[in-house]
């Protein structure tokens, strides 16, 4: 149920009945990132904010937004962080923000993806999307998002738990958490992703692809802060 979904800040009650009823008229859109994960990102990041501060004028219409455009081809998928936050920026000010304010949106979103082609977030509202996005992608909804993603792409479920252990280790080994209750969250979510691999891949599969990411087993796979 949306009907009853109520915001933390006023304006941003505009924003989530507008992308409410954008996503939901979107028949092309893949369910790995739809409407469940734009809501689930949006409580994660107001989550992590009561924790660690943070502009919620700012960073609850990011949170929202963030993934307002995804097209569904892979090399228009690469730039979805840019397009939406260009699109977040033209529709901002009728909900009553500033252009500083769209500014600080727009910079958010942008750098919220390591898999378009942007800087690392700056801001601590970029930093609590950028984590609270992550956190999607691990445990047993990060597992039902990769099975989502994989049958767009038409693949088994064999290759599709290589691709999100390949992508679960890269987030270990290169894309550190940007707060102390994201990487904390992270690690809590951790162990079901390796679970349903393991349990997927045959061994060899397994063992090679922590290899290559330079580890020698499961345990030693950490999701850490930044330093």
């Amino acid at each position: 149920m949306t009907n009853n979904l109520k915001t933390q800040t006023e304006r941003a009650q505009k924003v989530l009945d507008f992308v409410l009823r954008e996503i939901q008229a979107d028949g092309k859109r893949c369910e790995s990132h739809g409407l469940a994960h734009v809501l689930r990102v949006w409580r994660a990041g107001l989550e992590i904010s009561a924790r660690e501060g943070g502009n919620l004028e700012v960073l609850e219409p990011a949170l929202l937004l963030h993934d307002i455009i995804r097209p569904g081809d892979e090399a228009g998928e690469r730039e979805h962080a840019r397009l939406s936050a260009d699109f977040a920026e033209s529709v901002l000010a009728k909900f009553g923000y500033s252009n500083s304010e769209a500014m600080e949106i727009r910079e958010a979103i942008l750098t919220h993806s390591r898999s378009s082609p942007t800087e690392s977030p700056k801001t601590l509202e970029a930093k609590i999307l950028y984590d609270a996005d992550k956190l999607d992608g691990l445990g047993a909804e990060g597992v039902k998002r990769a099975l989502s993603l994989g049958k767009g792409r038409k693949w088994n479920e064999v290759r599709t738990a290589e691709w999100y252990l390949a992508r679960t280790c890269d987030v270990a080994r290169n894309e550190p958490f940007f707060t102390g209750i994201g990487a904390e969250k992270a690690g809590e979510r951790l162990g079901a992703s390796l679970d349903w691999c393991k349990k997927t891949l045959p061994r060899e599969a397994f063992a090679g692809t922590l290899r290559k990411f330079g580890f020698n087993n499961a345990a030693e796979i950490k999701l850490t802060r930044e330093r």
